[in-house]
């Protein structure tokens, strides 16, 4: 039993590349984003279907500065997620340390790296109380990138190279946040 936990935790650390405090900028020059790292899609009401916008949503675009304004909720929401995704990996650290008797184990997590880094997939839409709402997908992977500009990329697994959320920009409130599981 011993034996099937320690490979399941050695698993669980292939990959990682992060540290336990986060690597997420506590400020960025946002006037330096990188653009093309973004891509917007029109809204099509049968294609995003179960993205979960209500059904009289209709498309819109983004300027500038609501693009600026998306990547600081984003960089926030980051930044709440690392601290939560920390507590986790101290209290995983602690609890696998007592059980294999080994003080030198760490586990570091899921951490998100620095959002400006991530490539952004971004569907824009007006609900029915005439606020603007934006799906937005973030990836990392140079595998992702080769039709990124054509297909939102949505992958099953991948950690934390890959996550999504919606906000309501009007609000600047994050609707949802998730990060993949490792594959």
């Amino acid at each position: 039993m011993k034996y099937v936990l320690l490979i399941t935790l050695s698993c669980l650390l292939v990959n990682v590349k992060r540290c336990a405090a986060g690597p997420v900028e506590t400020q960025i020059n946002l006037q330096h984003i990188d653009t093309s790292k973004y891509m917007v899609f029109k809204f099509d009401k049968i294609l995003y279907t179960n993205y979960k916008f209500d059904k009289h949503a209709e498309s819109t675009t983004l300027s500038d500065n609501e693009i600026r304004d998306i990547e600081e909720v984003i960089r926030l929401e980051a930044i709440k997620y690392n601290k939560r995704e920390n507590t986790i990996a101290v209290s995983v650290t602690k609890r696998t340390r007592k059980m294999l008797k080994d003080t030198s184990y760490i586990y570091r997590g899921g951490f998100l790296d620095s959002t400006l880094s991530y490539y952004k997939q971004f569907i824009p839409v007006i609900n029915h109380n005439g606020e603007k709402e934006v799906f937005i997908s973030c990836f990392c992977s140079a595998d992702q990138k080769l039709h990124w500009r054509e297909f939102l990329i949505l992958p099953d697994g991948g950690g934390s190279c890959f996550f999504r959320l919606r906000v309501n920009l009007t609000k600047r409130k994050v609707l949802y946040f998730e990060v993949n599981a490792p594959l």
